[in-house]
């Protein structure tokens, strides 16, 4: 969803929840393949996993920096948050980088579990403040 959506918080959120959704069952089948010593499968769901984000999460993160966040950055009010929401997108996208590299150089699967837990919690973040934002513009706040 793209467009007027990204305006509405119910329909915001309802992006957010089903990437999210995906993201948190792919990150806890990873949790428990590595747990279990199967350690190979757990390797490949959180390619999967990788691939997932790329394809929900930053792809989402693209439409709104190329539009609906170059609209807003023209108020000098909001310009703070939506930078701060631009940050996330980077640090999130840089999770990404960082446990696809792991991954191609065999590092610690413990570690790139960390990377997927990060991004899942910095997620519920940006998500549930984004919402908030959004919802405010809707009452007229900003």
């Amino acid at each position: 969803m793209s467009g007027p959506a990204l305006r509405k918080a119910d329909s915001h959120h309802l992006i957010h929840l089903a990437a999210a959704g995906e993201g948190t069952d792919l990150t806890m089948l990873a949790k428990s393949l590595l747990a279990s010593g199967r350690t190979e499968e757990a390797s490949k769901t959180l390619a999967v996993l990788c691939e997932h984000w790329r394809e929900s999460t930053l792809e989402h993160a693209k439409e709104e920096e190329s539009g609906w966040y170059l609209e807003l950055m023209e108020n000098e009010d909001v310009k703070p948050i939506v930078l701060g929401f631009r940050r996330d997108h980077f640090l999130m996208e840089r999770f990404v980088m960082e446990m696809e590299q792991k991954l191609q150089q065999g590092d610690s699967l413990d570690e790139v579990m960390m990377y997927a837990e990060g991004f899942l919690k910095l997620g519920q973040i940006h998500s549930k403040s984004e919402e908030k934002f959004i919802s405010q513009l809707e009452e007229g706040v900003w």
